[in-house]
């Protein structure tokens, strides 16, 4: 924490002080489009329905909008797999700044 207050970490594991809004919103979409979550709407429903009401804040507050993303990866193992196959898994690691490398690389 500095000086002024604010969380300035962006240690692996930790979220970063500002989280990329277009990435998170580029995920959201990746999400609601690929077959491979479809069979896990209702599960995904409502995170990914809180993280869309978050971003339709004028400025989404980095900490919620973390913590929701967080969420996304406790869900159901089926659900966590469709997330890796359709590649959101990725995407949400890098904006979460995991440290975890993208599958297959």
């Amino acid at each position: 924490m500095s000086a002024n207050g604010s969380d300035e970490t962006n240690e692996p594991g930790r979220a970063p002080k500002q989280l990329p809004v277009d990435k998170v919103r580029d995920l959201v979409n990746q999400i609601k489009s690929h077959d491979a979550t479809k069979a896990h709407d209702e599960e995904l429903e409502s995170h990914v329905t809180a993280i869309e009401e978050e971003l339709g804040r004028g400025a989404p507050h980095p900490s919620r909008l973390a913590s929701l993303l967080d969420g996304l990866r406790s869900l159901s193992a089926e659900a966590t797999e469709a997330l890796i196959h359709s590649g959101a898994m990725d995407l949400l690691n890098e904006i979460l700044g995991t440290g975890v490398p993208p599958v297959g690389r």
